[in-house]
Parts: structure tokens; C-alpha cells; sequence
């Protein structure tokens, strides 16, 4: 097992921002590298930390040994293959693929690549989510047959943005589907 994570995200528009700030709150985690190819996103970096214009030359760091994708969801396949050609492990935004297909061919890159590869779900760890596993789980209320979660917040209002980031749906957040 690593020592330390050495994290990389490719894609750092306002997901791959949040996923920066989240990742420092780990002392095991050091942010050494960041790509975007719209070079705004770049310009607030933390101090420190690599900057790139193409996941390629991201993935050419030596010291990068674990890769967050927080690009846009249809380009999410061909991140995670070339991170896996890499040598890199894997820590994909969700949705992961647009298709099973898709999904299945991120599996075996990664599998074919001896990485490790994962969806971020870190949603499930939030306190919301474990009381409602809890009661599920405890059968606190009967039988359930539907967990209904709402999110406020973040909320991209632009519904031809929110089409075309998220692969054809009018509601990119998946968080609450896990």
C-alpha cells in the first residue's frame, strides 16, 4: 500500500475545486497537480501545486500516483483508460460512465493496468445518508419501499449546461441515487 496519496485532478472547473478543498481536509492526501484545458480554471491553484493543460501531460508526473477525474461526465471513459495506461489508480466523479458498456471497459482498463478504480461516492459517509441506511437497515419504520433525498444547494439552473454536462439528463446529481 502507498505511503501517501500523491492526488492529480484533471478537470478543475467548480467540481474539481470542491474536490481539492475536500481532499486537503486528509493528511494521508497531497493535491501535487492539477490540469484543465481552460487555463481561468488554472489561475487559483493552491500554492505548490503543478499545473497542466492536458490530462497527458498531467499523467506524465512522476509523483502523481492517484488520479480524481472531475471532467465532464461523457469524457469520463476516456480519462480513467489513459490514467489506468498510466499506471495511475483511479477516483472517478459519478456518474463513472453515460453506458454499462462504457463503464465496463473503464473496469478492465484498470483491471488490465493492475489500478485500482473507484466512483466517488462520498455522499454515503455523509450523517444524512448513515441514519437513513441505519433505519433501512434496523427496519425502524416497517417496510420500505422508497428513500426519497433531496439536495439544495449546488444547482446548476441552466438546463441546456446541465444536459450537456451530464450526458443528456436534466439532473446531473447522482449523489442521491447511491
Amino acid at each position: 500500500m502507498m505511503d501517501k496519496i500523491k492526488l492529480g485532478i484533471v478537470g478543475f472547473g467548480f467540481m474539481g475545486h470542491c474536490d481539492a478543498d475536500m481532499m486537503e481536509t486528509f493528511d494521508e492526501i497531497e493535491l501535487v497537480a492539477v490540469a484543465d484545458t481552460n487555463p481561468e480554471q488554472l489561475k487559483d491553484a493552491p500554492a505548490g501545486v503543478e499545473t497542466y493543460a492536458s490530462i497527458d501531460e498531467l499523467l506524465a508526473n512522476a509523483d502523481v500516483n492517484v488520479l480524481m477525474i472531475s471532467t465532464p461526465n461523457p469524457s469520463h471513459p476516456e480519462m480513467v483508460k489513459k490514467a489506468a495506461a498510466a499506471g495511475k489508480h483511479v477516483i472517478c466523479e459519478k456518474p463513472a460512465s453515460m453506458s454499462v458498456a462504457e463503464y465496463d471497459e473503464m473496469v478492465a482498463a484498470c483491471k488490465e493496468n493492475g489500478v485500482i478504480f473507484t466512483v466517488h461516492q462520498q455522499r454515503r459517509w455523509d450523517k444524512d445518508y448513515r441514519v437513513m441506511k441505519e433505519v433501512y437497515d434496523k427496519a425502524m419504520v416497517g417496510d420500505m419501499y422508497l428513500i426519497k433525498s433531496q439536495l439544495y444547494g449546488v444547482n446548476c439552473k441552466n438546463r441546456r449546461y446541465r444536459r450537456r454536462a451530464s450526458g443528456g439528463t436534466d439532473d446531473p446529481q447522482i449523489s442521491p441515487s447511491d
